[in-house]
Parts: structure tokens; sequence; C-alpha cells
């Protein structure tokens, strides 16, 4: 009843909501415990899932497992890949590359000792056989995002430095350094989203900031300040088929039972389209308490029919996804 609800007062809030019919159903059986990352991937005309698992009777041993099912949810393959004896292997972040690989980002360190596990990148092809695998860097990372592919093919992602600056690393298809960046002015802060833009890409850093990097000549542009709460994960960006930016921000201000957030669609230099609020409540008293608490941006991504799709948090865990047009 209170989803019924939920979805009706976002529709008449001029959100475009639409009913959700699932695919498929599916529960993977005989599974170690799974740490809080995944992904999800289309591949082939199904689906690739990536899990972390974690053995808690082995100091915590962590190896990744990729499922591969058909697009009805059928089991293709399953495989699971360990660093070995004493050595945990974490999954992050996954993406289909364009040449219709696989492409994973995540850590490669001792077992339970994640603050010393460096950034590995692993690319698979469409089987799950390992085309190869590098590591990249000896400090923690555990909470930098963004994996992303360049027009021109190559790779860029995100870590933290042994200075605790974060930056973003260019890599060509064999993995191979083609460039990298640091920030110097936001030490301990994570780098939480990456955009590509044709050979550029932008970049949020911590909960508030946005850079354009150009890989071609090293030039840094439009650089942005968003004003948040510094609350939880509070920025992040997709890019659009037409090269369009949407961004996903944390609400401005505001404590408990306060929580929204706000959308916004950008052309590729940053002059606005347009921008809503996400304000969401579980039933019609308008009461404080009935607020659907939002605090975490999760994601946003263009579908493939073109609208804009937003995953937020609320206080209680539950989650709520909206469906934007155009």
């Amino acid at each position: 009843m209170k989803q019924r609800t939920l979805l009706f007062l976002l529709f008449i809030s001029c959100f475009s909501v639409n009913k959700a019919n699932a695919q498929f159903y599916k529960f993977f059986k005989n599974l170690s415990s799974l740490e809080t990352e995944s992904s999800a991937i289309e591949l082939d005309q199904g689906f690739v899932f990536g899990f972390t698992e974690s053995s808690n009777d082995k100091n915590f041993h962590e190896n990744i497992l990729l499922i591969k099912t058909s697009g009805s949810g059928n089991i293709i393959w399953s495989k699971r890949y360990d660093a070995g004896t004493g050595t945990s292997l974490h999954l992050m972040e996954m993406m289909r590359t364009a040449d219709n690989k696989i492409l994973i980002s995540g850590l490669c360190g001792p077992d339970n000792k994640y603050y010393r596990s460096p950034r590995c990148i692993i690319k698979l092809n469409a089987a799950g056989n390992i085309i190869w695998a590098k590591k990249y860097t000896k400090s923690t990372i555990y909470d930098s995002k963004g994996l992303v592919q360049l027009k021109d093919s190559s790779f860029v992602f995100s870590l933290l430095t042994a200075e605790n600056s974060p930056a973003i690393v260019q890599i060509n298809d064999t993995g191979k350094i083609l460039a990298a960046f640091k920030v110097d002015n936001r030490h301990f802060q994570y780098i939480n989203s990456i955009t590509p833009v044709g050979n550029k890409t932008s970049v949020i850093v911590g909960d508030s900031n946005t850079v354009n990097i150009n890989f071609k000549t090293g030039a840094i542009s439009g650089q942005k300040q968003y004003n948040t709460s510094g609350q939880f994960t509070s920025l992040l960006s997709t890019v659009c088929k037409n090269g369009d930016i949407v961004y996903l921000a944390g609400r401005n201000s505001g404590g408990l039972l306060k929580g929204n957030s706000r959308i916004y669609r950008t052309t590729a230099d940053g002059n606005l389209l347009w921008a809503k609020n996400i304000d969401a409540f579980f039933d019609s008293s308008n009461s404080i308490f009935s607020r659907f608490d939002i605090v975490l941006q999760v994601s946003v991504h263009e579908d493939i029919n073109g609208n804009i799709v937003a995953f937020v948090l609320a206080e209680s865990t539950h989650s709520l996804m909206v469906v934007f047009n155009a």
C-alpha cells in the first residue's frame, strides 16, 4: 500500500513514473556471504551479474563471482575469480566495453585489510575468460568510483594517491597507462563519478565539485561547485546519447526527515536545460514522519528509450526509482 501511494504522489508532482513489470526473477543459490558492492551489465542479448563473495572462516577472504544469463534469466555460465591464498579480490564496478568485452574495476590485496588494497583492472572476453589483469596503486581507494570508456576506446578510472589526493588514470586497451591527473586541493575526498564526453571526462570530486579534463591536451576546464550538505554521496552524473549530461545531486540543507534530491540536465557545455526536485512521501498526510527521507544518491542513467532513471536511498534504507522523460 505504501508503494502505491508513493508512486501516485510522485506522479502528481509532475514526475514521469511508470509501473514496472519485471522481465524475470532469479535466485542464485550456493553463494558465500556477499559484500555490498555488486554490478550488472547487458551482454550478448543477456546479462552478466557480478558479486564479491567473502569467506568468514578464511579471514574474510574475498573472490569475485560472475554469472552470465540469457535475456530470460537462464544461467549460461558462472565463474569465480580468486587471487590465491591470503589475497582477496573485491569487485567495485563492471562495464561492457565497445568491443563487447567485460571490464572490471576492483581491489586486490591482503585478506581482511582493504586499506592496503591497490586498484586492479581486469578485462575478460564475453565467455568470462581473462584477457589481462593489472594493479595500479598501493594506496587505499575503497570508496573511489568511476569506470568509463572514451571515444578513442581508452578507459578512465579513479583512485586515491599515496598522498590521499583523488586522481584519475587513463589506460589503453591493454592496460598501459596513457595519462594520470590528481587534484591537490581535495585531500581525503574521493571521486564519486566519471562521465565520458567524447575524449574528455566530467569528474565529480567529493560531494560538490565537478571538473572537465581533456585527455588529448591535458587541459582542465569547466570547474563548478554545487552546494550540498555533504551528507553521504551528494553528486553523481551520467552522459546521454546526444551528449547532454544529467546530474543527480543531494540535498543542500536540512537534517533528519528533511531529505530530498535535485536532478538537472545540461548541455555538454554546461548550459542548464531543466531541473526538478525529488521530494516524496509515503502517504498523503504531509506529515514530516511520512517523508521519504532521502540521504543517498545511488545512481542515474539514461535508458534505451531516452528516459532518465534515478535511484535514491532513504534513511530507512528503502530505495526509490524515479523515471523522467528526456
